[in-house]
């Protein structure tokens, strides 16, 4: 239970403009690109318009990976630039993208067998595809689930940063 929930995704990457799954790992394919973070200072100006007049009830959240750091970072200089203070954030571990581990690094084309059948597969909607060492949707939906039945603020607006697939299915969970 939440009073309001506001999901901010991170804006885009190189992995993200290339189609190239990816893991948890860090590095420059996984950094969000400069128009990105001026669109990330656009979105703050939008959500201050929006809830800057109940900041001391929002909880701030985001993912562990640094792309979300830097779109948190945009935000806190809005914040910083309007004179407001800039509240805390936790950092979230099951915010977290989900893992595409082996396949790292890769877009389908670059895998082979199984592996290019099943990416194919995900790229196409499959819930269920997956690499035998990583996520599939489905995996990250009973994730998303035990995130939404965890949280217990009635009187917060919960502001989580986050990416794509995890707020779509954090969406869907709260249909």
């Amino acid at each position: 239970r939440v009073g309001a929930l506001v999901l901010i995704p991170h804006g885009r990457t190189p992995s993200n403009q290339r189609l190239i799954f990816q893991n948890h790992s860090e590095g420059p394919d996984a950094t969000l690109l400069p128009e990105s973070l001026v669109e990330a200072g656009k979105g703050a100006e939008v959500f201050l318009d929006a809830f800057g007049d109940r900041l001391e009830r929002c909880s701030f959240r985001r993912s562990p990976l640094h792309r979300c750091a830097q779109t948190w970072e945009a935000y806190t200089a809005v914040l910083a630039d309007r004179g407001l203070e800039v509240p805390e954030i936790a950092v979230d571990e099951a915010l977290v993208e989900i893992d595409h581990a082996s396949w790292h690094g890769k877009t389908v084309d670059d895998l082979s067998g199984a592996d290019r059948a099943s990416a194919a597969a995900h790229r196409a909607g499959d819930v269920l595809a997956k690499p035998p060492d990583g996520e599939s949707q489905l995996d990250v939906l009973e994730r998303a689930a035990a995130w939404v039945h965890g949280l217990d603020a009635p009187d917060r607006v919960v502001v989580a940063f986050g990416h794509g697939t995890m707020q779509n299915a954090i969406e869907v969970v709260l249909r």
